[in-house]
């Protein structure tokens, strides 16, 4: 990201960048960045965008050979497309030969590093790596927001934040727009706060249940199973992010001596979160983990063969498991 704020401020912009990874929120700021260093949507005679896995190698070089239209610059927009797949000869090819006059971005949610196309473009532009943040990434990006508004929280008001937003920059950017206009000309950010405006998701909901659950306050996890059905989430929903949750679980239990940014690779969570899952597996060993996923898998069938009400069903399991 360095990169590319470098080579817009310096006006020397490369004539290939790929933006690839998961982090959709970042990658789409920097992709309309360059476009708007390079040309703007508005200059519709020179920008064109490709989009999908039909988008042909011959049409885009072809374009690319034309001379831009009272401009000094041409900007072809390739998103989501084949290439990285396929690797067609004559953009690998292109991407050592391409005009004073012509710049490319592409934009991938996945590829291989080890692909032709790949290779062509981190030797002659830049490919970005837009990977999900790091927990210090994160919290440094939502610190450096709010201060820019006048705002600032305590550490912990900005885990509790974190815990209800989840690890999709896009999901925190709106929450922090709300923030911001819930405290109005407030400098301090709080719990209360965060609670009264923050959105909450339903998988919060669930790790509240197995919480609940794993301690054996069966109470509790049934009125959260409650909460999630007055919400109009599935029986059956709720049965996958249960078997979900005791997935990550046994992941992090089985993995109780790596670092916090390996077993969070592993669970496919953010590492701020594997603490909590690290607490909550103190109440399970790995046989008792497994042999609730074997459960799970089995109330599953059940359902998809007719034989159990799904409702009913999620609660037992509920009131076996928290006696």
């Amino acid at each position: 990201m360095k990169t590319i704020d470098e080579d817009i401020k310096s006006g020397q912009l490369k004539h290939v960048y790929l933006l690839f990874g998961d982090e959709r929120y970042l990658l789409l700021q920097y992709r309309d960045k360059l476009i708007n260093a390079l040309t703007g949507r508005e200059d519709t005679m020179n920008f064109t965008r490709f989009e999908g896995e039909e988008t042909d190698s011959a049409e885009v070089v072809d374009l690319a050979e034309t001379l831009p239209f009272f401009s000094d610059k041409r900007l072809l927009l390739i998103e989501n497309s084949s290439f990285f797949k396929d690797n067609p000869d004559r953009i690998v090819e292109y991407m050592s030969e391409i005009p004073e006059t012509t710049y490319f971005i592409f934009c991938e949610k996945s590829i291989d590093k080890r692909g032709r196309l790949y290779k062509a473009i981190a030797k002659n532009g830049s490919a970005i790596d837009f990977s999900t943040m790091d927990e210090r990434t994160i919290q440094t990006w939502i610190v450096s927001r709010f201060k820019k508004e006048g705002k600032q929280l305590s550490a912990q008001t900005l885990n509790l934040f974190l815990s209800r937003t989840g690890s999709d920059m896009g999901t925190i950017n709106m929450e922090m727009e709300k923030v911001i206009s819930y405290t109005g000309e407030r400098p301090v950010i709080t719990d209360e706060d965060i609670r009264a405006i923050t959105s909450t998701r339903i998988e919060d909901k669930v790790f509240e249940m197995i919480d609940a659950i794993s301690v054996c306050n069966q109470t509790k996890a049934l009125s959260l199973y409650y909460d999630l059905l007055t919400l109009k989430v599935a029986a059956v929903k709720t049965l996958n992010l249960i078997a979900r949750h005791y997935k990550i679980l046994l992941t992090v239990k089985s993995m109780s001596s790596a670092s916090y940014n390996d077993i969070a690779k592993k669970a496919g969570v953010a590492s701020f979160f594997v603490k909590k899952y690290i607490a909550q597996c103190k109440n399970y060993t790995l046989a008792d983990l497994k042999n609730i996923l074997e459960e799970l898998a089995d109330l599953d069938y059940a359902f998809k063969r007719g034989n159990l009400d799904e409702q009913i069903a999620v609660e037992l399991f509920i009131i076996r498991h928290s006696q």
